[in-house]
């Protein structure tokens, strides 16, 4: 019994005899200071809950940081959370395009959630979750990601994504 969906695209990849010189330069420039100093950026809210105050401030500052790297196109997917339990509020996704030259209809996705969750109380502006593994060292592998591919040109688009509510089960 197959269990996978078939694709919708079918390669054929090559077999890789030597290392490429390309790849090998990407790999090298792999910052740990900035995984670093991102995870700890992301830590320093208060927390990244979805439906707090402080979650608009990492929104803006990751929007800002795939400004920053000169990827295409930075948006927002905005979307209604219909939890129980939870008000209707909207959330946004943040999307990074970087738009591929050869086959731009075909994607490839680059994704963490960046929003943290503790429930040990009622107020969400009150409640401390730096999420450092939850999900900061993500969101930090992304962004370092987007920072080394930013600066290449790919055949295919690349998105880099980055989740809202996950904690909630609404992406």
């Amino acid at each position: 019994v197959v269990a996978q969906v078939q694709h919708l695209f079918e390669h054929e990849y090559p077999v890789i005899a030597e290392e490429n010189p390309e790849v090998r330069a990407m790999m090298d420039s792999v910052s740990i200071d900035s995984i670093k100093a991102n995870i700890e950026h992301l830590c320093s809210y208060h927390n990244r809950r979805f439906d707090g105050r402080f979650i608009w401030e990492v929104q803006d500052w990751l929007t800002s940081r795939y400004e920053y790297f000169g990827v295409d196109t930075v948006m927002l997917h905005d979307f209604k959370v219909h939890k129980e339990g939870f008000p209707e509020e909207t959330a946004d996704n943040i999307l990074a395009v970087q738009w591929g030259t050869r086959t731009p209809e075909e994607f490839v996705v680059c994704g963490a959630h960046y929003d943290s969750w503790n429930d040990d109380g009622t107020d969400p502006d009150t409640i401390r979750s730096p999420g450092a593994d939850d999900n900061a060292s993500g969101v930090a592998g992304i962004l370092e990601t987007a920072r080394i591919l930013s600066n290449y040109t790919f055949d295919r688009t690349i998105i880099y994504g980055n989740w809202n509510a996950e904690e909630i089960g609404t992406t």
